[in-house]
């Protein structure tokens, strides 16, 4: 049979790279933008600021949570929730998955 979809999570043990960037290791932002030089990226996505899809490629960058979300009240915290959030403001700047799909997995 035929693979249409697999899913790469950021803790693997290998570089996962796509036109000679580092999926894990860049920003995701830079990722986009990136991407964007080879195909379009899927403004009409429902969870586009999670999700960063591009169907013609056969390409999706994923986040569990936007930055500006997490970022939410962290002036009203302190101590050890305040360094967690910190941690997690960082990590939501980057993927935390790839997915890789057959060309018109998702209809588009």
């Amino acid at each position: 049979g035929e693979i249409d979809w697999i899913g790469i999570n950021d803790n693997i043990f290998f570089v996962t790279v796509y036109e000679g960037v580092d999926l894990f290791k860049t920003p995701l932002q830079e990722i986009v933008e990136h991407t964007k030089k080879y195909g379009l990226l899927d403004t009409e996505d429902n969870f586009l600021g999670y999700s960063f899809c591009f169907p013609k490629l056969g390409i999706c960058y994923w986040r569990p949570a936007k930055t500006e979300d997490v970022a939410e009240g962290l002036d009203e915290l302190d101590g050890e929730e305040r360094d967690y959030f910190l941690e997690e403001i960082e990590r939501s700047k980057y993927c935390r998955q790839v997915s890789i799909f057959k060309v018109g997995y998702w209809g588009k």
